[in-house]
């Protein structure tokens, strides 16, 4: 049985491990509005994500393989290239070149970082996100920075924004 990368499609919710064949079949049917013959291979796992379940259709007959993972459950992580792209748009979006005041920015920001939100809700790695909100934020202070460009200003609005923290 040969497997293209392509061909893979993993359900996010957790299945029974009783359920056989035709339960999952008629899952890929329902939940995912897929044919369970069309030589595409479905991955289910259970809640705690140690055991996982491929079916697929080979063109004679369904293989059922089931597998136990010893070494702890399954992880989502972000592929490197969507998160080059991510950095890359935020990048542009950003740039302390435009000339455009902190709510335009974070206008801009807004509508992009939802949509990558609903397409790496699913992932399980929280310090890549972590790092990002961090990395974003530097960001954001050096735009906000750059427009206030004084040495005074700066010192006047900054005990506005940090209360006590910083400055008075």
């Amino acid at each position: 049985m040969n497997l293209l990368p392509d061909s893979i499609w993993l359900a996010t919710d957790p299945v029974d491990m009783r359920t056989g064949v035709d339960g999952l079949s008629l899952h890929v049917q329902q939940a995912l509005g897929r044919a369970p013959c069309d030589g595409t291979a479905y991955v289910f796992s259970n809640r705690r994500r140690i055991r996982l379940k491929v079916v697929s259709w080979d063109g004679t007959g369904v293989w059922m393989c089931l597998r136990r993972l010893h070494r702890g459950p399954v992880k989502r992580k972000v592929a490197e290239k969507p998160l080059q792209v991510y950095k890359q748009r935020i990048r542009e979006l950003t740039r302390r070149s435009g000339g455009r005041s902190m709510s335009d920015v974070v206008q801009g920001l807004r509508s992009y970082m939802l949509g990558w939100k609903g397409h790496f809700q699913l992932a399980q790695t929280p310090k890549v996100w972590r790092r990002l909100d961090e990395w974003l934020r530097c960001r954001l202070r050096a735009i906000q920075l750059r427009n206030w460009k004084r040495g005074a200003t700066m010192y006047r609005e900054l005990p506005k924004l940090w209360g006590d923290a910083v400055g008075g």
